[in-house]
């Protein structure tokens, strides 16, 4: 190989012997996530894994912990739904988020009813605990799948 050769190559390539070079022959950028497409995969690589550990965090937290571990997933998904905007799992964040405040809700009132009716308590929070469990695992499902929940 010569060195008029390499001077043949556009600016912004790299030789074809280079450890740079691809299969394009480019020089792969170390600027902002727009100039590398593999920052945006990894991103949203990290964003599915993170909706998906908190879904997890939601369905183990309801039955085993007594929420407590739905209460850190409900801190991780407001913390990092910003971080989502722009990929379908900003759409997730958002529907974890608020099914945790439904929950939240829904046992309050039905505490409130079983004031009154004790005899209901044991409908009321099984009902609402598996209504939960079904839209979390609802929204894990569509995460795997990278679809993002249709409100």
């Amino acid at each position: 190989m010569d060195i008029d050769s390499n001077a043949a190559s556009p600016a912004g390539s790299a030789p074809a012997g280079s450890p740079f070079a691809s299969a394009h022959g480019s020089v792969p950028s170390h600027g902002s996530s727009r100039d590398a497409p593999s920052d945006d995969l990894h991103n949203l690589a990290t964003q599915r894994n993170l909706a998906l550990a908190c879904y997890a965090l939601h369905i183990l937290g309801g039955p085993f912990t007594v929420g407590a571990a739905s209460l850190a997933g409900l801190i991780i998904n407001h913390l990092q739904r910003d971080h989502a905007r722009g990929t379908v799992y900003y759409t997730h964040h958002r529907w974890m988020i608020g099914t945790c405040w439904l929950g939240a809700g829904l046992a309050l009132l039905a505490g409130l009813v079983c004031l009154a009716f004790p005899s209901l308590t044991l409908l009321l929070f099984p009902l609402i605990g598996i209504y939960l469990m079904l839209r979390m695992v609802t929204g894990a499902i569509n995460a795997i799948h990278g679809e993002p929940i249709k409100d």
